[in-house]
């Protein structure tokens, strides 16, 4: 510290390391915005500058509408994020001593550390703005030397850092303009001080943030926090608006000009308190302004990149349990049971191992896989008696870093930060990672191929793609010296968490190359991380093994089929770790799979998280650091291939899935299975009586509609005031139903814009898709499309509903076969069958038509003879004492119990009752006992609607 400076407290202890990394993602938003505003204020100041810059860049505009220009805000976005790194860089190198604080000149002259001591006097640390002129540039200037000594080499011994983040030529922007010394004070302070309510003024209350404690990881979950926003310059002035609820809050830019009443309390409010000592009220709304040209960064909610490319922070255990499951059985073989044996690889052996990061991101697994294959070469060395006295680990970690790791991204500043991140984590001092450029590259991974696969024949009629080569990127993991293939070329292993975006969201420009790289898997439907598991599969040597964590619906997605298919014909070992409802990453809603595909002996395992409440982070934490997946997991050790879909069995699923196929026929063999009518613009079709009769709309077109909310299992909710629906599907025109040709025309030019009216397929005042009014109007169950348990009511009163319903018509016109079907689709026995092939949607399944006419039931038909008009009748049966239907045969009962249910009030105790008889019944008439179904399938069974 430099003498005369106040002093400080450190916040670098472990405790405050999550802390301080999430104080850092507020910090590096305003910093950003902060050398934004700095460059811009020079700009306008410096209009020779800007004018050159223009004509260098080919720009067709000039001066400020070339500063709001996208171009330019892309370009000052990048750039100003490389500052940012720069320093950050710095701030973990200089505590880490990889710079040379040692040297007095080094430290007091010319180290970032010297700098942000030096603001902390007074008056700078009150607000830099104040003591730092606008346009000065003695700062910058100071920062350019350390920049220049550190990207090349330099006196005081500062070792190279050549991986392209301090290099001029790729930095022509930083090399051309300057921020004025305000601003960049402003951006030291953020980066490089907390502050806390007591105390201000030189220097009280300033907490030093301690970069040698913060784990370098943090540098990566920086970057996918900004990826959140987009730069903008503000053409009036703006009042920031907070909305949305719990996770989905998000930022609107309302001009000040066009709030409303409250809003505008707020925003007077906010005005009114100074920079250094906001705090906003409780609940308010507006939580910034931005004035007129002022830059920013705009929250870009679901179109920002970091939605687009998945880029997520992959929390620390689940990168060690990946890490670990993916290299430890090369390294130390793996037992039966799983668990892993002490290091059976020499520590040569252990070099020749070659890990690849698909889609690295900030390369945070990489440091993982270091950390681990550091720690098994120090281990193998100790049994070789290798160990050298004056070795430190840092010294594996770089060793391991030279020898084993690889990794490619997309994204220039995401290559960057992985080759900047390892650079501090494996760097020695006396030994720069002068090789990681040829490591860590910026490619994109779906156009990798190798060089035999090259077909110009193919390209004859238009350019070839612009395909890389995995031989010329990576000559030593696929050829010997000598340039020949190697016996066992490929890589040892590979981890991922690789982006997911649907194919028909992906830009049109990558499809032809997609389908020519992956023919057997690209279809156009499914997403994009199919391709990345393909080419990691096909990226592996014989022997080697693939970690990923991805969404979990691949196992069972019909667009998956073909994915699947691959995997078969592949990979022999196949183990899989099924996070079910659990959310490992925090506020994304899909749900996460762990995949271990690799060429040991063939298996087909799955463990499946288990149980009715959904597991804690801390409990999952320790149950995957425990190597003990018993806690939370059930094993399902069988894996059967049904219509196309994986789905993995317990031995006692076994058992009753058999008897059950043994004894039932498909739903759809005996009726029909459809969806429900899709009106294009509900608001034109459906309303209530009163308003339906304020129109006069004539009742002979009105028809009763079913809402989705109104399906519990067993009962419909009868709605009051009841829904109509406006059905003239079946007429020409309207001109003879003045009353509804007035409802409905008032959304006309909302309706002609449905795709069948456009192609004149419909009038207007149809429905976009209606169906047929015989499939509504005829006795039918009626089913929830989404649903986390089988969700069905049987309907006699001809109602309609929507596409987000599921409709069987069964062949049979006897009510107690109805009712005896809808018993036994809403039993424990038939949800459980349905959850092994279902489609999962988050803690749901989909129930469409397709699956539901795969559900198997008992052939009513046998016994029609019980369901007689004479022997059974739903009204009689709806009054039955409870003990007398107790007494009634299966089949009966089952019916009985139906009707009964469907009058009971939902979740009562006479509803408990009687769904817990119904369930005894179906496995009475199957003669399948109920403790064959595994508690671990349980877990939807007992969730109950909110009504």
């Amino acid at each position: 510290m430099s003498q005369g400076n106040p002093p400080h407290r450190d916040l670098g202890c472990e405790q405050d390391n999550k802390k301080i990394g999430e104080v850092l993602r507020q910090k590096v938003r305003h910093a950003l915005e902060e050398l934004g505003n700095g460059f811009l204020s020079y700009l306008r100041s410096n209009p020779g500058d800007l004018e050159a810059w223009c004509t260098g860049k080919l720009a067709t505009s000039s001066g400020e509408e070339f500063l709001t220009s996208s171009q330019f805000l892309t370009s000052l976005y990048h750039e100003s994020v490389s500052l940012i790194y720069r320093l950050l860089f710095l701030f973990y190198a200089e505590s880490r001593n990889l710079l040379p604080m040692e040297d007095e000149v080094y430290r007091h002259s010319y180290s970032l550390e010297s700098i942000r001591d030096n603001l902390l006097s007074a008056p700078a640390a009150t607000d830099p703005k104040q003591f730092f002129g606008r346009e000065s540039t003695p700062l910058w200037g100071r920062l350019k030397e350390l920049f220049d000594f550190v990207g090349r080499g330099g006196k005081n011994a500062v070792p190279v850092y050549d991986n392209g983040l301090f290099d001029p030529t790729l930095h022509e922007f930083l090399e051309h303009f300057k921020v004025g010394d305000s601003s960049l004070a402003r951006v030291i302070c953020l980066l490089g001080y907390t502050r806390s309510l007591s105390g201000r003024g030189e220097g009280r209350g300033y907490k030093k943030i301690d970069y040698r404690h913060l784990h370098i990881s943090h540098l990566g979950n920086l970057y996918e926090s900004i990826l959140e926003y987009s730069p903008r310059v503000a053409d009036r002035d703006l009042a920031v608006i907070r909305r949305g609820p719990g996770n989905k809050i998000y930022e609107e830019y309302v001009p000040v000009s066009e709030l409303i009443e409250g809003e505008k309390y707020c925003f007077r409010a906010l005005r009114r308190m100074t920079e250094g000592n906001l705090k906003l009220r409780r609940g308010s709304k507006v939580v910034g302004f931005r004035g007129k040209g002022r830059y920013f960064l705009a929250y870009s909610g679901d179109r920002s990149r970091r939605k687009s490319s998945s880029s997520y922070y992959t929390p620390d255990y689940i990168i060690r349990y990946i890490v670990e499951n993916t290299l430890g059985p090369s390294i130390r073989g793996q037992s039966s049971g799983g668990n892993l044996k002490p290091i059976s690889l020499t520590s040569d052996a252990i070099l020749k191992l070659k890990v690849l990061y698909l889609v690295m991101g900030s390369g945070h697994f990489l440091m993982g896989a270091i950390e681990y294959l550091a720690h098994a070469y120090r281990e193998a060395l100790i049994q070789e008696g290798k160990v050298a006295g004056d070795d430190t680990f840092v010294t594996y970690r770089r060793i391991i870093t030279e020898h084993c790791i690889y990794g490619m991204d997309i994204d220039p500043m995401a290559v960057e930060l992985a080759r900047l991140s390892l650079w501090l984590f494996a760097a020695d001092r006396n030994r720069p990672l002068s090789f990681l450029n040829s490591r860590l590259k910026c490619i994109n991974a779906l156009i990798l191929r190798h060089i035999e696969e090259a077909s110009p024949r193919r390209w004859e009629s238009s350019p070839a793609p612009p395909f890389f080569y995995w031989e010329q990127e990576f000559p030593e993991v696929w050829l010997s010296p000598t340039g020949e293939s190697l016996a066992n070329p490929g890589f040892s292993a590979i981890v991922m968490n690789p982006p997911y975006l649907g194919f028909k969201a992906a830009r049109k420009s990558d499809r032809p190359l997609w389908s020519a790289q992956y023919p057997e898997i690209f279809d156009g439907k499914g997403d994009v991380y199919y391709l990345f598991l393909a080419q990691a599969v096909r990226a592996l040597q014989r022997g080697g093994r693939l970690g990923a964590i991805t969404p979990r619906y691949w196992l069972e997605s019909e667009t998956a089929t073909a994915l699947r298919k691959y995997v078969d014909a592949h990979i022999p070992s196949q183990r899989f770790l099924d996070f079910s409802e659990f959310p490992v990453f925090k506020g994304v809603g899909a749900r996460y799979l762990i995949s271990f595909l690799g060429y040991g002996p063939a298996e087909s395992t799955c463990f499946v998280l288990r149980g009715a409440r959904r597991a804690t982070e801390s409990e999952m934490r320790a149950c995957l650091r425990s190597g003990d997946l018993s806690r939370l997991f059930s094993l399902r050790e069988f894996k059967q291939t049904w219509h196309g879909r994986w789905r993995f069995l317990t031995p006692s699923h076994l058992s009753w899935i058999e008897a059950l196929q043994a004894q039932c026929v498909r739903l759809d063999t005996l009726g029909e299975t459809k969806q429900g009518i899709v009106t294009g613009c509900d608001r034109a079709f459906i309303a209530t009586d009163k308003v339906f009769c304020d129109w006069g709309a004539e009742p002979d077109l009105l028809r009763p509609w079913l809402k989705i909310g109104d399906i519990l299992p067993f009962i419909h909710r009868r709605r009051e005031p009841p829904l109509r629906l406006l059905y003239a599907n079946h007429l020409d025109t309207l001109k003879v139903y003045p009353g509804a040709e007035a409802f409905v025309s008032r959304y006309r030019p909302r309706l002609e814009t449905r795709r069948e009216c456009k192609k004149g397929l419909i009038p207007y005042f149809h429905l976009q898709w209606g169906r047929a009014r015989n499939l509504f109007e005829a006795p039918k169950l009626i089913a929830r499309k989404i649903a986390p348990l089988n969700c069905f009511i049987a309907d006699v009163q001809g109602y309609y509903s929507g596409a987000d319903t599921t409709l069987f018509l069964p062949e049979t016109r006897q009510p107690g076969a109805l009712y005896f079907l809808l018993g036994f689709l809403n039993s424990r026995l038939a949800t459980a069958y349905y959850h092994t092939f279902a489609k999962r949607m988050d803690s749901r399944f989909e129930y469409g038509p397709t699956s539901v006419g795969q559900m198997l039931v008992p052939d009513p038909s046998p016994y029609a003879s019980l369901w007689a008009d004479d022997a059974w009748n739903p009204s009689r049966q709806a009054c039955l004492d409870y003990p007398a239907v107790l007494e009634l045969p299966a089949p009966v009962r089952i019916s009985t119990l139906s009707v009964q249910l469907s009058h009971c009030k939902y979740a009562s105790p006479e509803y408990e009752m009687r769904l817990k008889a119904l369930n005894e019944a179906v496995h009475e008439l199957l003669n399948i006992p109920e403790k064959w179904l595994d508690p671990g399938m349980a877990r939807n069974f007992d969730y109950r609607w909110k009504v």
